[in-house]
């Protein structure tokens, strides 16, 4: 669908503006779309319409009579306004998050100010305001669409493996890679904003951190229970341990190339296993090391990245 401005439009229809106006404001013209609070645009059933309406008016018709024969007309140019109106809207909040997304990644969350995202997507600060009351509020979303992707990734890698421990390390494997892509800055916020309870994003971070947690926690359960152990600890309060010890190793292994993805898994199953020790009624953590060294060699052999545009797009159609 052609797009005018009121100048074109004024000169393509030879309808002064000001008639333009008035014609829409007394609902002979459908609304002009908003782009921003001082841009519209027109379309050619505007330019139809003015056409209509000056044929009409030289037929001698008065202007309720006019209404009347093109209401219909003026309905669905509304219609198709409000249609055009939300789909640009919904284009520009998602720019918006796959740009500060970019930025996050490149840069950290700290580093990353608004006027970057803004020039980065092309629009006006007052238009990200429009869309997003804070930087804060931008980043929980972002970070909520890394999270959803990590879950995705994470679950298609423990549905390859059988053994829980083997699952639980195709699951650090998805973490180190998804951690690497995005910022350890944006990590540590998120769990800052989760001690706090003066912060709007309090709730999402709480959230986001148990939803991390969720599936480490359904296996230690799951692991209670099918080995009737009976122990005095919360399974969701272990599983935190685990995974806070297991961001600890990844975090050290992120500062310089020594240690490798190998020797990332190797130290996870250290720690899982001693976990798991106490709920398998004694089993011996150190002799079962051994069996996991061909699934480490092969997990660490099986890199995953984290798509920033895609990730997001796909989040958002959640």
């Amino acid at each position: 669908m052609q797009q005018l401005t009121i100048t074109e439009l004024e000169k393509a229809s030879r309808v002064p503006r000001s008639t333009i106006y008035f014609y829409v404001r007394e609902g002979l013209l459908p609304m002009a779309r908003k782009l921003a609070p001082t841009r519209a645009i027109y379309s050619e059933v505007h330019l139809g319409l003015l056409a209509e309406i000056t044929r009409l008016r030289a037929e001698g018709l008065s202007l309720e009579e006019i209404k009347s024969r093109v209401s219909s007309r003026v309905s669905a140019g509304n219609a198709t306004a409000d249609d055009l109106s939300a789909e640009r809207a919904a284009q520009v909040r998602r720019s918006i998050l796959i740009a500060a997304a970019r930025l996050f990644v490149a840069r950290g969350y700290h580093a990353t100010r608004v006027d970057d995202i803004v020039v980065e997507v092309g629009i006006s600060t007052p238009v990200f305001y429009r869309y997003f009351p804070s930087k804060q509020e931008v980043f929980a979303e972002v970070f909520g669409a890394f999270v959803h992707w990590m879950r995705t990734v994470a679950e298609a890698a423990r549905a390859q493996e059988r053994d829980p421990i083997a699952r639980e390390l195709a699951q650090v494997s998805s973490f180190y890679f998804g951690m690497k892509s995005v910022s350890r800055d944006a990590i540590a916020l998120i769990r800052s904003e989760a001690m706090r309870e003066d912060s709007e994003m309090t709730d999402m971070a709480k959230a986001t951190i148990k939803e991390m947690n969720s599936t480490t926690t359904e296996d230690l359960a799951r692991r209670r229970l099918d080995n009737g152990v009976s122990i005095p600890v919360a399974d969701e309060l272990v599983s935190f341990a685990v995974s806070g010890a297991i961001e600890s190793i990844i975090m050290r292994a992120s500062w310089d190339t020594d240690y490798s993805l190998e020797d990332v898994l190797r130290a996870a199953a250290a720690v899982l296993l001693g976990v798991t020790t106490m709920y398998s009624r004694g089993t011996d953590a150190a002799r079962q090391m051994s069996t996991y060294v061909d699934i480490i060699e092969r997990l660490a052999k099986t890199p995953t990245w984290l798509p920033t545009d895609e990730l997001l797009l796909d989040a958002l159609e959640q």
